[in-house]
């Protein structure tokens, strides 16, 4: 029943273990009167008899003897409930979504998941990988928990947003370009280049930079083919189809065919940032828990650390 009090079950259980109500009033630190006359009202709503009553003392009905099994039964229950509800609450269990895209994928979040499922065992986190835009949906629309885009994006009025992760563009050319001799290149030196660059679907905020640091260096860019994957671009690069600019912190990575070039003079065009965002007004102790490991993973400088 569902307005059964656990209190009037833990006693009566303690009157099943001691054999007597007397016993069980002193093991419960009560008075005897008000446990027989809860256990009373216990047999009323119960609609049958849990003792039978007599001078010499009382003895378990065989249907009172079944419901000390199960009422042992509720009881642990009720105490694993509260013991998992707590752990959720103090986001130690559960679960956490996470929406991401390539960018943050290489530059922070494998160290921080790592620590993450190290430090919260019990909580189960789900990955998606999503553009920017369709990370805001998600986050927006109570999908996913936790998304980390390219700053600036339209977000919803219930999601909440703080600047995690900054970067700067930087040149990919193909082995055996002319400028590879060089320690660096200026965006200038590329204006005559062909460039293979991201959809404007799938990364806007990167074509609109791109597009706009070129216009400040007086030349329209020559994009002669697009990708949808930072992969593909740097595949796009080796075969030599033309120059690419990407986040730098894909040059941690070696990839044959590839020469990746500082830019310089830097154009603050050129730099991006990335924000972590989540519904707002209402904090998820998971995602809490998250980004402080995550915080603590990143140096001041917003770069990621690989421990």
């Amino acid at each position: 029943m569902r307005d059964l009090d656990l209190r009037v079950v833990n006693q009566f259980l303690a009157i099943s273990a001691a054999g007597s109500f007397r016993g069980a009033a002193e093991a419960l630190h009560m008075s005897q009167p008000p446990l027989s006359v809860a256990m009373k009202q216990l047999e009323e709503k119960l609609g049958f008899s849990l003792f039978t009553r007599s001078n010499t003392g009382i003895r378990m009905t065989e249907a009172g003897a079944a419901f000390a099994c199960e009422a042992q039964r509720i009881l642990e229950q009720a105490d694993r409930a509260i013991s998992v509800a707590s752990a959720v609450a103090e986001g130690r269990a559960g679960a956490l979504r996470i929406a991401f895209n390539s960018t943050a994928m290489m530059a922070f979040l494998p160290a921080a998941i790592r620590a993450f499922r190290k430090a919260f065992p019990d909580v189960t986190v789900t990955l998606t990988e999503a553009i920017s835009s369709e990370t805001a949906r998600l986050v927006g629309n109570g999908q996913v928990d936790l998304g980390f885009l390219v700053s600036p994006m339209e977000l919803m009025p219930n999601v909440g947003s703080e600047p995690i992760y900054d970067d700067i563009f930087l040149a990919a050319l193909p082995t055996g370009h002319r400028l590879t001799a060089k320690p660096q290149v200026s965006l200038r030196d590329l204006a005559d280049d062909p460039m293979v660059g991201f959809t404007n679907e799938k990364a806007p905020v990167f074509r609109r930079l791109i597009n706009l640091a070129c216009y400040e260096q007086g030349f329209e860019p020559n994009i002669v083919q697009t990708g949808s994957h930072i992969h593909t671009l740097l595949y796009l690069v080796a075969g030599g189809v033309g120059v690419a600019l990407l986040p730098s912190v894909i040059s941690k990575f070696a990839y044959d065919g590839v020469v990746f070039k500082p830019l310089s003079p830097r154009s603050a065009l050129l730099s991006i940032r990335m924000d972590a965002i989540y519904p707002s007004g209402n904090a998820s102790p998971t995602v809490a828990g998250f980004m402080s490991i995550l915080k603590a993973k990143m140096p001041s400088s917003g770069r990621s650390t690989d421990a």
